[in-house]
């Protein structure tokens, strides 16, 4: 895991937009590893009751500000069978264009209005290994 929950203090914005903008207090970078991979995860965690409000307003973030970005690879967007977390995996080109996204007003924004009915554990993550074909 490249984020370790930390304790509550104020976070610096570079390392905010590194973490996907994790928030103030929730999320540290550990020996700069973050800064290594083009590939973000996110889960957000949601009372099951607000789920599909949550997808919903992913689905349109993602239209509407990762589609056209560039550098953009590919993004998935998983709802959990048994409700209450939903997670999205963005691939972006290169780790310069992962930060320009972390980094821009326009995705900070629009994730601190996800957080206020659900909460981010966002890893940036690199693959290890694959098997198979990708789905």
């Amino acid at each position: 895991m490249l984020l370790a929950g930390g304790p509550a203090e104020e976070t610096d914005d570079r390392v905010i937009g590194a973490a996907w903008a994790a928030g103030p207090g929730r999320a540290t970078l550990i020996a700069g590893e973050a800064t290594e991979s083009p590939v973000l995860i996110d889960v957000w965690t949601v009372d099951p009751s607000r789920e599909s409000e949550l997808l919903q307003q992913i689905v349109e973030l993602t239209r509407g500000l990762l589609l056209d970005t560039q550098g953009f690879v590919s993004a998935q967007i998983y709802e959990s069978v048994d409700q209450g977390a939903v997670m999205i995996r963005i691939t972006m080109r290169t780790v310069k264009d992962r930060q320009a996204l972390t980094d821009s007003a326009a995705v900070r924004s629009a994730l601190r209005e996800l957080r206020v009915i659900a909460r981010s554990h966002a890893r940036v993550s690199r693959l290890v290994e694959a098997f198979g074909d990708a789905a």
